[in-house]
């Protein structure tokens, strides 16, 4: 159980794309199928890894391996292999990178639009039309976080925050048809009540305990950041409302969207 955690790293990415919808052509359509058609062919190819490295190299030797796999393929490949098998794993680290910074300066832009951040996290670069003060602060945070030069402490940090969403995720199901019962049923695919009662209850347990196995290891710095992030959101919402935003007209016109 203990060991349950870090598996959330390898598929955590797929609910990223949900967050960057607005980006995409027709979401409603295509981000369905390529979170099943990517969860599945992940699946597929992490299971054929494992197999393949529990088949060359005992799980003492993988546990206290820097590079598992490359160590794997070093096994059964010639001496360039693990080489090889290196450099793959350091560009797929790279290229994941990119989805790390694009997602949270969207999410920061969106929220200002909302007026839930200061509006300068919405300002648009006039040529290369993107959110740039967004991406600034995204990447000096990433840097920020690199100097720790402590993996397990991003790790844990990094954990902590995904739990914490997904346990508020399993809230929001339950509570959906009775907080927002139009948008429950206008949803295609609309579970009976018991079912997301059953299916929140796992996903608000199985967070939660998560969460509470993690959290001691960063809770300092999840404090701080905590009351950061609550400074910043009090100010967003406090210049909002000197500018007259309607917050509820914002809420149904997100609303009408989803339902169409």
């Amino acid at each position: 159980m203990k060991a349950m955690p870090m598996l959330f790293f390898s598929y955590a990415g797929f609910e990223t794309l949900s967050q960057i919808a607005g980006e995409t052509k027709d979401p409603t359509r295509t981000l369905p199928m390529i979170f099943i058609r990517g969860v599945l062919i992940s699946v597929v190819i992490f299971v054929l890894m494992s197999f393949v490295a529990f088949g060359v190299l005992p799980a003492e030797a993988l546990a206290t391996s820097q590079s598992a796999m490359a160590d794997a393929a070093g096994v059964y490949l010639p001496s360039w292999g693990s080489g090889i098998v290196a450099i793959g794993a350091m560009s797929a680290f790279l290229t994941s990178i990119n989805g790390s910074i694009l997602v949270p300066s969207r999410m920061f832009f969106v929220f200002s639009e909302d007026r839930l951040l200061p509006p300068i996290l919405s300002k648009v670069h006039p040529t290369w039309r993107t959110p740039h003060v967004s991406l600034i602060i995204s990447a000096v945070i990433c840097i920020g976080l690199i100097w720790t030069k402590s993996a397990l402490f991003l790790l844990n940090t990094g954990l902590v925050g995904i739990f914490i969403i997904y346990l508020i995720q399993g809230i929001a199901l339950i509570s959906l048809p009775y907080v927002n019962p139009s948008l429950y049923e206008s949803a295609k695919f609309k579970p009976p009540i018991p079912v997301l009662w059953l299916m929140g209850g796992i996903v608000i347990l199985s967070m939660g305990y998560f969460t509470i196995i993690t959290l001691p290891n960063v809770f300092l710095w999840v404090l701080i950041g905590g009351l950061i992030g609550t400074g910043i959101y009090w100010i967003g919402r406090s210049l909002g409302k000197k500018e007259g935003f309607d917050y509820e007209a914002r809420m149904n016109q997100d609303l009408l969207e989803e339902m169409d």
